[in-house]
């Protein structure tokens, strides 16, 4: 600490000087000029003595100098007077002056007046120091405020696009995945997704020729991530039906394009069916799902099918194995299929709802109508409110034969001869393209694809179908039909086709289609001729169209028969020719 005496008195001067040096380094001048020099100097005092009675200048227009001084101004100065009058204590303290010592001084009171002021001095310094910092660190918090602010206005544009972005991405989503089988009678299905977006896909479609056709499947994972997978599935799933093609080469595109688009990683669990109700059938196609359960009135659980292949999208297409297993069906057999979110559905005390109690509910069953509720009702009874740690989806599919079989063929609005154009293809299908490539797709594309036949495209395909089929069954590979009666018939019966189509090294097939024009619109002539050397069909066409639950073939004649207006067999059965009026 530095201290100024300023004193005209050399013996008064003195000694303050020497009671002020233990306060440290003390300087001492003798008049106001002198004193106003000192205090600017680069060694500035802390706190200043200074008389009031002096020569020249005296005390009080020293003191408001330095106070007009803003380099002087906060110097504390303490008046020395011999003084005691009110009037000159107040003056001292309107100049500026902080305290008075009297003269003759006392040592002590002298000593404890400076340390008081020169306490508070270091104290206002201190403060000042800290409000500086102060300053700095309001400073520093309005510029990461303000950055804060810039910020979160930036995150809530953000986000908002992100909500926008969500809105219109589950838009899309539901417009392609939206289940467009609400009103189908025979289905009754839950889907719970666990987020905004389904990692489960449930669809439900009628092929060409009627029959019913069902994928539910499971991407690793849930929300967006899971679910960006199902769109390209729904589309494979729905165009190649809309195009005629089999379920098995609609499950090996859908395990070709996932094998190319997925990350290492991501896999999709799923299982396909196909229910045939006219030919008493079921095609399972299982991949990763838990088992499809087959349940049946009286008997309970009849049948189930294990996942026999690993999930889709990990396979290479060369090493797929795309084979249907097939299963014999009764009319009001019900199908049921479900994610493993409902196996892995847990209550509180982390159990799993797990297949025993699934298969309990099957045995304690009495309504079967009431089966699909009762399982849901277990479930909820089980998790009782318990989180969801998974997409859950359910289906039932009952087989109701009586509502879809022996429908008549509706009356359409008869087409005008000039909406329509004469045409006529002509096929010559050998053993080669027999054993790589369905030919009933390529057939039918030149007859559902042309609008003015939108209405007729699912009788044009059933024709085409049980017609061609005939003929590579029965004509090229010599297959007998009587095997679909013995049990597991037609498993057995598609598997010994397969193995046939694999190993087939000659036969031909040749197609004749032709659209012809007539008075009231048009007519399809379908004409087929194989290599084989023809049936009986007399016999067959003498066969009722009442359908016998007790034969699982040789329906194909009488369906085609009942869409036609004529049907007609040549030579020894193995050329027909199938008149199917538009109008």
């Amino acid at each position: 600490m530095k201290i100024l005496v300023v004193e005209d008195e050399v013996f008064s001067r003195n000694k303050l000087q020497k009671i002020m040096e233990s306060f440290g380094e003390c300087e001492a001048v003798e008049n106001g000029e002198d004193a106003l020099r000192a205090a600017v100097s680069q060694n500035p005092p802390d706190l200043i003595l200074l008389d009031i009675m002096m020569p020249g200048m005296d005390g009080y227009e020293v003191c408001e100098r330095l106070k007009s001084n803003p380099l002087t101004k906060e110097i504390p100065v303490i008046f020395l007077s011999a003084h005691t009058e009110i009037d000159e204590k107040t003056k001292g303290f309107e100049k500026g002056a902080v305290d008075f010592i009297t003269k003759p001084f006392h040592k002590a009171e002298a000593k404890a007046r400076v340390q008081t002021h020169l306490t508070l001095k270091a104290m206002r310094e201190d403060l000042r120091a800290k409000n500086i910092v102060l300053a700095d660190q309001v400073k520093e918090i309005q510029e990461k405020t303000e950055k804060l602010r810039v910020i979160n206005e930036q995150l809530a544009r953000r986000n908002k696009e992100m909500v926008e972005e969500q809105e219109f991405a589950q838009k899309v989503f539901t417009n392609i995945i939206d289940p467009c089988f609400l009103n189908t009678v025979n289905i009754k299905y839950l889907i719970s997704p666990m987020s905004l977006f389904n990692g489960d896909i449930l669809l439900v479609e009628q092929n060409l020729s009627g029959r019913q056709v069902i994928m539910l499947g499971d991407f690793t994972g849930h929300g967006l991530r899971a679910a960006l997978g199902a769109i390209p599935v729904a589309d494979i799933f729905r165009t190649m039906l809309a195009k005629g093609f089999a379920l098995e080469e609609i499950v090996s595109e859908v395990n070709q394009k996932l094998k190319i688009i997925l990350p290492t990683g991501l896999f999709f669990c799923a299982c396909f069916i196909e229910i045939d109700i006219i030919k008493n059938r079921l095609l399972v196609w299982n991949g990763g799902l838990p088992d499809l359960l087959l349940y049946r009135e009286k008997q309970g659980i009849a049948a189930r099918v294990q996942s026999s292949n690993p999930p889709l999208g990990i396979i290479s297409p060369s090493k797929f194995n795309n084979s249907m297993q097939i299963l014999d069906i009764k009319p009001n057999d019900r199908i049921y299929i479900y994610s493993d979110g409902l196996i892995e559905r847990e209550n509180e005390k982390h159990e799993l709802f797990g297949q025993e109690r699934i298969e309990q509910c099957f045995a304690e069953n009495i309504v079967p109508d009431r089966l699909f509720e009762e399982l849901l009702e277990s479930v909820n009874a089980f998790s009782a409110g318990n989180p969801q740690n998974d997409d859950i989806t359910i289906i039932e599919a009952f087989c109701n034969f009586t509502e879809y079989m022996n429908k008549p063929k509706p009356l359409f609005k008869q087409t005008g001869q000039t909406d329509l154009m004469r045409w006529k293809v002509e096929l010559d299908i050998d053993a080669t393209v027999l054993r790589n490539t369905d030919p009933i797709p390529i057939l039918t594309q030149f007859a559902i694809n042309i609008p003015e036949f939108e209405k007729h495209k699912s009788y044009l395909f059933t024709i085409i179908q049980e017609l061609l089929t005939n003929s590579i069954d029965h004509g090229v590979l010599y297959m007998d039909s009587s095997l679909k009666n013995k049990p597991d018939g037609f498993a057995q019966y598609y598997q010994t086709r397969k193995k046939a189509l694999t190993a087939l090294e000659k036969g031909w097939i040749k197609v004749n289609m032709e659209h012809v024009l007539t008075e009231k619109g048009g007519k399809i002539i379908l004409i087929i001729k194989d290599s084989g050397s023809g049936f009986d069909y007399t016999k067959e066409l003498l066969r009722s169209n009442e359908p016998n639950p007790s034969i699982f073939y040789g329906r194909g004649i009488n369906i085609v028969r009942s869409l036609c207006d004529t049907l007609t067999y040549f030579g020894n059965g193995n050329k027909v020719e199938a008149v199917y009026l538009l109008g």
